[in-house]
């Protein structure tokens, strides 16, 4: 899951088919974590090359992937301020 990408162990328990430990092995390197590290995208470019690479898919596929799930998350976490606003009428004049 997209979320746990943050989490290196996770995702490589995850994303490594049994046996494929040591193929896998460069895709994810673990990081020393602090706090401020959670206030980082869960996906970050490099990781979306290393998962390209390995799952042979693009790069962007990826990084769309966490945008759409961002994207729901803020839908879901402000659904009730999101339907107050009214949309603006087509046509209207500036």
């Amino acid at each position: 899951m997209i979320t746990t990408l943050g989490n290196v162990r996770a995702v490589s328990s995850i994303a490594s088919p049994p046996g494929a430990s040591s193929r896998a092995e460069p895709l994810f390197r673990r990081r020393e974590g602090s706090r401020a590290d959670r206030n980082r995208p869960a996906l970050t470019p490099e990781m979306a090359a290393r998962l390209a690479r390995y799952f042979g898919t693009s790069e962007q596929f990826w990084l769309n992937l966490q945008d759409a799930f961002a994207v729901h998350q803020v839908k879901k976490k402000y659904s009730k301020e999101l339907k107050a606003i009214k949309p603006l009428a087509a046509g209207a004049s500036r």
